[in-house]
């Protein structure tokens, strides 16, 4: 099956979680509708904002008015990371699921760098190859992914890449309970657990354009403490079905 035809099959739900990113929001919809119409045939962009007080659900929904492929989801309040992208997933209705931040730290067109992967595996996830970011979230990212591979015997070189396609069907197995950050190691740990294949690649990385990041020193404990109950979580399941 040649590459021509491979794009002409896929169906691609991109999810872009949104917390007061007024400054972002366009701009990351109008790149991933570009990358999404060079990769394949059918395609929505799904923007969950997550709560936000200032413009980012009124940007959003002017774009909706003249681009049907684009949809928003609006949660009341603001209930964490991990409850945009299950909102996101949940509503997604292709059989390829990606997502990335709506920061703009991601170059959207890199997708191509993932799509090849799937044919094999089940999941591809990003990793930045050269971060932007300053030195503190640099050595606290380094640190988790070493604490992750040690509790889950998965070996990732960077669990919190906000560039991961799935498809649709990991889902069907894998239920997210996490609320926050913890999210994206919650859903590799628990596909290893079921087998599902995961590769990575490296894509660029780009300092944020705009907009605050919402990763503060108090997530780190909250995180910790999600990580233990997922893995206890996962020992009695094992324990269960031996």
């Amino acid at each position: 099956m040649n590459n021509a035809l491979r794009n002409k099959d896929r169906a691609i739900s991109c999810v872009i979680p949104a917390f007061n990113e007024e400054e972002c929001v366009e701009t990351a919809i109008t790149e991933s509708l570009s990358a999404l119409r060079n990769h394949c045939s059918r395609y929505e962009v799904i923007v969950v904002d997550d709560g936000s007080s200032d413009a980012t659900a009124d940007i959003v929904r002017k774009i909706t008015s003249s681009q049907p492929e684009v949809k928003l989801i609006s949660h009341s309040a603001n209930i964490g990371y991990g409850a945009a992208l299950r909102t996101g997933f949940e509503a997604s209705s292709m059989n390829l699921i990606f997502y990335t931040d709506c920061d703009l730290q991601f170059d959207a067109e890199e997708i191509s760098l993932l799509l090849p992967l799937l044919e094999e595996r089940d999941i591809v996830a990003g990793y930045r190859m050269h971060r932007a970011d300053n030195l503190l979230r640099i050595i606290v990212s380094k640190c988790f992914n070493i604490i992750f591979r040690f509790v889950f015997g998965l070996r990732v070189r960077d669990v919190n890449c906000a560039f991961k396609i799935f498809k649709k069907e990991v889902f069907d197995s894998i239920i997210i309970e996490s609320d926050n950050f913890f999210v994206d190691a919650e859903i590799l740990a628990k596909a290893n657990a079921c087998g599902m294949r995961i590769a990575e690649v490296g894509v660029t990385h780009f300092a944020r354009r705009g907009g605050k990041a919402t990763v503060k020193p108090s997530n780190v404990l909250s995180t910790l403490k999600q990580m233990i109950r997922i893995k206890i979580s996962l020992r009695q399941l094992e324990n269960h079905n031996r």
